[in-house]
């Protein structure tokens, strides 16, 4: 009689233990299969703006969340390259042409926290919980060039405005209205402060304009 009970047992414990390896294999197949339709989707999205290996995965992930958000990829122009010179250009990382004006992206994608203020001439990366820092050039600074290069290449015919994006959402500071990081861009464009404005037929010539530099 104990055997047989001991028999039943361990059948019961094989039939739960089968029964959850089904669900987890079916559970693992779907999730995968989510991935993939996931990463389709956005392969195509990312596609209709730029290479899917161009430029580096900071600059991609902000098309993408560019895209999700219902710009449009005629007004999205990724890793520009403008001729400054006989051999010379100046990459962009990105412009978009917006309700409120043109807006040229410098984009920085570095791990820790970084601080910065507009007056300085470099900023600091820390990590490690502060043990480790390291400086680079402040980004405003640096697209102020780029600025300079875009205007005179549309003839100074669009307003351009400056937009440093930290693509790892880990920029310490909220003083700086042009410095944000990736998550806040939504916000930032709803809270824009401008009484410039572009309508359709303008950001429709903007591409016109600028394609070529994005190799569009």
């Amino acid at each position: 009689m104990l055997q047989f009970v001991l028999f039943l047992v361990a059948m019961v414990i094989i039939i739960i233990i089968t029964l959850f390896v089904v669900k987890l294999r079916k559970t693992t197949q779907e999730e995968w299969e989510k991935f993939k339709q996931k990463q389709e989707r956005e392969t195509a999205l990312l596609k209709s703006v730029t290479d899917v290996d161009r430029g580096d995965w900071a600059e991609r992930k902000t098309v993408l969340t560019l895209l999700n958000l219902g710009l449009k990829p005629t007004a999205i122009f990724h890793d520009l390259y403008v001729k400054v010179g006989e051999g010379r250009y100046s990459q962009i990382d990105l412009v978009v042409a917006t309700k409120v004006g043109i807006l040229v992206f410098e984009i920085k994608d570095y791990s820790g926290w970084i601080f910065g203020k507009g007056s300085q001439s470099y900023w600091t990366q820390v990590l490690a919980y502060g043990e480790e820092k390291h400086r680079f050039y402040n980004p405003i600074k640096q697209n102020i060039d780029h600025i300079k290069v875009l205007n005179k290449a549309i003839n100074y015919k669009y307003k351009i405005n400056s937009l440093i994006v930290f693509a790892s959402n880990n920029f310490d500071n909220d003083k700086l209205d042009n410095v944000i990081n990736l998550n806040d861009f939504e916000s930032y464009i709803i809270n824009f402060k401008n009484d410039y404005t572009l309508s359709k037929d303008e950001i429709d010539n903007i591409f016109m304009m600028i394609k070529d530099y994005a190799n569009r």
